[in-house]
């Protein structure tokens, strides 16, 4: 989540399943981005980014004014809801809760995914493992594509997670691959095994 000068983004993790319901271990991902229209030509020059071409092409949403409007992520999700079999709604908490609490009181499933080593180390490692697998597909999305090679990690104690950029130091942008990491966090879990929320239980906003 962001208001004003990052952008936001809304990412859909699949696991593929065979004819027996078993998964086979390739995953596909859909992401959405937003960032607020106004100043985007100076965000252009600041980063070396094409945000109006990728606007044009339909890859990033721009919302008019100088911040992104939250009803528009909210809609993006009642859209997969219908579109989709919608399993859950996972918020990285800050900035969420004008989102998730009214789409918890709408009926949806929101959890808190706590932006730290215990709850981000296991999807990091996954996203890593899927790419050298040659196991993800993302349709080629030149803003994933550019997180992606934004990346950086850092490490604890055999705990991995991604190294979040300075927003007001780098020009580098993670926002796509973070929603993806929050979505895999859950989206792995159909494989069996085991899970920090099999001990304690969920955590809704």
């Amino acid at each position: 989540m962001s208001r004003t000068t990052d952008m936001t983004s809304v990412g859909f993790v699949f696991p593929e399943f065979d004819e027996d319901g078993r998964m086979t271990g390739y995953y596909d991902w859909l992401a959405f981005f937003w960032m607020p229209e106004e100043g985007i030509r100076k965000r252009e020059l600041k980063d070396g980014m094409p945000y109006r071409t990728w606007a044009d092409q339909g890859f990033l949403e721009l919302c008019p004014g100088a911040v992104v409007d939250v009803r528009e992520m909210k809609a993006r999700l009642e859209w997969a809801e219908s579109m989709f079999d919608l399993q859950d709604i996972c918020f990285d908490p800050a900035e969420s809760r004008q989102i998730s609490v009214p789409m918890i009181d709408d009926g949806y499933t929101c959890i808190d995914i706590r932006q730290g080593y215990s709850h981000l180390s296991e999807p990091c490692k996954k996203i890593l493992e899927l790419v050298a697998g040659e196991k993800l597909r993302h349709g080629a999305h030149p803003i994933l594509r550019w997180n992606a090679h934004c990346l950086a990690t850092k490490e604890h104690n055999d705990q991995l997670m991604w190294a979040k950029p300075e927003r007001h130091k780098e020009t580098a942008r993670i926002d796509g691959i973070a929603a993806i990491t929050d979505a895999m966090a859950r989206a792995m879990l159909g494989d069996g095994g085991p899970s920090v929320y099999d001990s304690r239980g969920l955590r809704t906003a």
